[in-house]
């Protein structure tokens, strides 16, 4: 019976719906395939036996959306190898993947921003992981890549996998400012990341960007409320890095911006970094 071994950075996802695609091919190994799949660290996650109907342009799509980013090691024998490949390629190459992929992308944001709203921070990880996956594998706009990397930035660092978290939110970052995008959003995020993690001076090198950015966009105006938590968040972080004068100047803009927004509340809600440790 083959093997089937995974090397790489692959979440256990996108492992089910790359067997999902190999056991539904018949490239001459028998009616019946069996596999068994490891994840990088050889840890096995299933092995079982299926029939193998033909393969379909939708099922090679399903594998690419979740497989580019590893390695494939597949332990056919070596004529098999060879035309399991061809075959993917070519049908990769006939564009009947990117149009999926693109569908798939907004499926899953839809998933993500659903399991957002019911407090399921770890399953919106895994969708909005999907989503930006097959938005990059689609080819969608930067913007639009750039909103995927930020929500799954977000995700991350609510489910307390910050390494990642500031990984994928500085990807946004990058996107926006390449496109044109508001990349006052991404540089919050980073600095509340960081403050959230007691790093005070690598969130004060966030939120020092912030007050000319938020002049360009009129963000005092818009929001006054959710820009004044934001200059209170940043008195804060200065004062645990000793400057106490800088500290006091967005104390009292964040005081002021209060009184001008007259008991309104923020625009948006804070991202609560940490705070689901327990779900991921």
């Amino acid at each position: 019976m083959p093997d089937l071994e995974i090397v790489g950075n692959m979440p256990l996802f996108a492992v089910q719906d790359l067997i999902i695609l190999l056991l539904s091919t018949n490239m001459n190994i028998g009616k019946w395939m069996k596999f068994r799949v490891k994840l990088k660290q050889n840890r096995e996650v299933s092995s079982f036996c299926v029939p193998s109907p033909n393969v379909t342009c939708r099922q090679i799509a399903r594998l690419f959306s979740c497989s580019l980013p590893s390695i494939l090691q597949l332990a056919f024998d070596r004529e098999n190898q060879v035309k399991y490949l061809v075959l993917v390629f070519a049908l990769t190459l006939s564009g009947c993947v990117s149009t999926l992929n693109e569908r798939h992308a907004h499926k899953y944001a839809n998933a993500a921003v659903a399991a957002e709203k019911a407090g399921n921070w770890d399953m919106s990880r895994r969708y909005w992981a999907r989503a930006a996956v097959n938005a990059r594998l689609a080819g969608m706009t930067e913007k639009q890549q750039a909103i995927a990397y930020y929500e799954y930035g977000r995700s991350c660092g609510v489910t307390c996998f910050y390494e990642e978290s500031q990984k994928y939110l500085l990807k946004s970052l990058e996107l926006d400012k390449a496109s044109g995008g508001p990349v006052h959003m991404a540089l919050l995020e980073l600095a509340r990341l960081n403050l959230d993690q007691a790093k005070y001076e690598e969130a004060n090198r966030f939120f020092e960007q912030l007050p000319n950015l938020y002049s360009e966009v009129n963000a005092e105006e818009a929001d006054p409320a959710g820009v004044a938590l934001v200059y209170e968040e940043f008195s804060r972080s200065l004062e645990n890095v000793g400057r106490g004068v800088e500290a006091q100047k967005y104390q009292e803009l964040s005081k002021q911006l209060r009184e001008k927004g007259q008991g309104r509340e923020s625009n948006t809600e804070r991202t609560p970094y940490g705070q689901h440790c327990s779900e991921s």
